[in-house]
């Protein structure tokens, strides 16, 4: 209190001093003194606040300091106890350190023979593919050949099969086109005539035995893979002769165009497979090998995967 009073009393005279030098009044009144009062007191307030946190945060410090300082002590204690674990650790550890180089070793045989065995299936699937894809190729000349052929015989109907067996005089593409029919269909050939003058009635045994209701569904339902090589070549000739060409055909009959198309594509379907089906029993023999050297392989990974872990 006495700093107050000296304050106040130091204030009334600088007061008095101003008027003098200055002129102008500065009024220190009571109220100013108990303005001072409060102010004091609320730093007063302030500071106690700020040092009680001050010495707050320093407690717990010193607090936390020794319950470091005790689970220290703690660890120190289990530390000593762990020592001669660590050594026992520290033995053990080289021990499989050696056995871990001497399955690196074991690994690095075994990835030897993993990757002779994945350069052996790759190759071997390598084969396979280029012999798939020839395959596929000579397929891709023929089917479509065949396809047409069929969708050819797929346009005609009864009346067109019909109007081919009612010819009085057959016109010599349609007697062509017929012999081939019946040869195809393996039909008995009429003779007439005796002796030196007996000839083959090809047009009569086609109207006979193969120019029926049931022709178009036998030529879709011709098993071609099963053609006899002895046919082929009686065959080729046929439909190589001048009877057989296309602008012939289409002027005797549409019936026996039609037919002339899948007669050629079964020729032609035969000549292609001569090819696929060797190649076909080679891909069938390489996918087998290839089979195998994949199982050689993925057996080496997985032999090598364990070995790994």
């Amino acid at each position: 209190m006495a700093i107050c009073v000296d304050m106040q009393t130091r204030v009334t005279a600088l007061a008095e001093k101003f008027k003098n030098e200055q002129k102008r009044f500065y009024y220190v009144t009571p109220t100013s003194y108990l303005v001072l009062i409060q102010a004091f007191k609320d730093l007063l307030d302030k500071k106690r606040t700020a040092i009680d946190t001050i010495i707050d945060k320093y407690t717990k410090g010193i607090d936390q300091l020794a319950d470091a300082k005790r689970e220290v002590g703690i660890l120190e204690v289990e530390l000593t106890n762990l020592l001669p674990e660590l050594e026992k650790a520290k033995t053990e550890t080289a021990a499989k350190i050696v056995v871990v180089d001497a399955k690196k070793k074991e690994v690095a045989e075994t990835t030897k023979v993993v990757s002779a065995e994945e350069a052996v299936a790759k190759e071997k699937k390598q084969k396979s593919d280029e012999i798939q894809k020839d395959c596929e190729y000579e397929l891709s000349r023929v089917m479509p050949i065949y396809n047409l052929a069929m969708r050819a015989v797929k346009q005609l109907d009864k009346n067109d099969i019909t109007e081919i067996k009612g010819f009085s005089t057959p016109p010599p593409p349609a007697i062509a086109v017929v012999r081939t029919l019946v040869l195809i269909f393996e039909k008995p050939v009429i003779k007439k005539g005796t002796g030196k003058d007996k000839t083959e009635d090809w047009w009569e045994s086609g109207k006979k035995h193969v120019l029926n209701s049931a022709l178009l569904q036998n030529c879709q339902d011709f098993k071609k893979d099963e053609i006899k090589p002895e046919l082929i070549e009686t065959l080729r000739p046929l439909i190589e002769a001048e009877e057989y060409k296309d602008e012939k055909l289409q002027k005797a009959s549409k019936a026996a165009f039609g037919l002339a198309k899948w007669v050629r594509a079964m020729v032609q379907y035969y000549d292609a497979m001569k090819i696929v089906k060797p190649k076909q029993a080679e891909l069938a023999e390489a996918k087998s090998t290839s089979a195998a050297a994949q199982k050689l392989w993925d057996d080496a990974l997985n032999e090598l995967r364990k070995i790994e872990a």
